[in-house]
């Protein structure tokens, strides 16, 4: 009995034994006759590879060109002229006699202005003085700035000198140095119009000469030979306001041609159809086989046989294809 109990005692120890073995042992399985240790099972994620991190350089944007608007400089340029009547004189007579006076003082003002402008485009040379980019005279840039400049009375008040009545003018004339440079451009491009304005300034100043000519002669006759002398400067006076009249519809219509193209022209039209809507140009030139036209302030720039820009006259000679401007100064196309 006491053998039996031993026994079962040893038995119950053995098995323990074998339970402790088990659990401190890690999972196993048999293989002929030998334990073999369990692998764990690889994982189902996926194993993650290093990452190569390639600093990127900035994209480079092309830069593109802006159009430049450039402010325009206006200098107002006054005088004060004061006209004291003679005897044969009317008001009406001393008012056109001062603001005569006066106009010419503001011009010769105003010119010696531009001419200070242009300054550092003048140069000497072997036919004188002359603007670079125009190629004009000093005599040709005074003719064409008082045909383009516009003056106006700013203030009139009637005054005794001593005996007399006189008139006290304060008149003005502003210099837009943009407008006058485009104006000169157009000009210089279009020799119609140089030839109106260069006969009109001509006669305006013979006829000034003629009216200032009278005037001293009124001085020293008597009522009736006054009479006719001032009948004679009446119609020198209705000559000089039709010829004012003249030069102001010359600049306008150029100034007008300028809007019907930017208007009305669009690109990829054949010169047939810019001449129906526009009329013929005031100027032509080519290169190579790409005709360009002028209408006032603009050209057109045909490419291919149809038009391909419209730049600016004060550009103009510059490049000679759209690309070109488009490159290097953007600002220089209008449409």
């Amino acid at each position: 009995m006491r053998l039996r109990n031993t026994i079962i005692i040893l038995l119950v120890l053995f098995s323990q034994f074998l339970l402790c073995s088990c659990a401190s042992t890690k999972d196993m399985r048999t293989e002929g006759g030998r334990y073999i240790e369990e692998k764990e099972p690889p994982s189902s994620v996926p194993e993650i590879a290093p990452v190569s991190i390639t600093k990127k350089e900035p994209r480079k944007q092309a830069v593109t060109p802006y159009l430049q608007i450039s402010t325009p400089e206006i200098e107002t340029i006054t005088v004060t002229h004061k006209y004291v009547m003679g005897d044969n004189d009317s008001k009406n007579d001393a008012r056109r006699m001062c603001f005569l006076e006066a106009k010419h003082k503001v011009l010769e003002k105003a010119g010696i202005y531009i001419e200070s402008h242009f300054s550092h485009i003048i140069s000497e040379g072997s036919s004188g003085n002359r603007v670079k980019s125009f190629q004009l005279a000093k005599d040709e840039l005074y003719t064409y700035a008082a045909a383009l400049l516009k003056v106006d009375i700013v203030k009139e008040e009637w005054q005794f000198v001593g005996e007399n009545m006189a008139i006290l003018m304060i008149v003005k004339a502003e210099v837009d140095t943009n407008n006058v440079e485009n104006q000169l451009s157009k000009i210089k491009q279009d020799t119609s119009v140089q030839k109106k304005i260069r006969t009109q300034q001509s006669r305006l100043q013979e006829l000034e000469r003629t009216v200032v000519k009278l005037q001293k002669q009124l001085a020293t006759v008597d009522a009736p030979k006054a009479a006719t002398l001032r009948k004679e400067r009446n119609i020198v006076f209705k000559e000089i306001d039709e010829l004012q009249a003249k030069k102001i519809a010359i600049v306008s219509k150029i100034k007008s041609k300028t809007k019907r193209v930017i208007a009305y022209v669009e690109l990829g039209m054949t010169p047939s159809e810019v001449k129906s809507l526009v009329g013929n140009p005031r100027s032509t030139t080519s290169y190579g086989f790409n005709p360009f036209w002028n209408y006032g302030n603009v050209w057109i720039i045909f490419e291919g046989g149809v038009v391909s820009c419209i730049i600016r006259s004060t550009c103009f000679g510059k490049w000679f294809k759209r690309n070109d401007y488009s490159k290097y100064d953007r600002g220089c196309i209008v449409k």
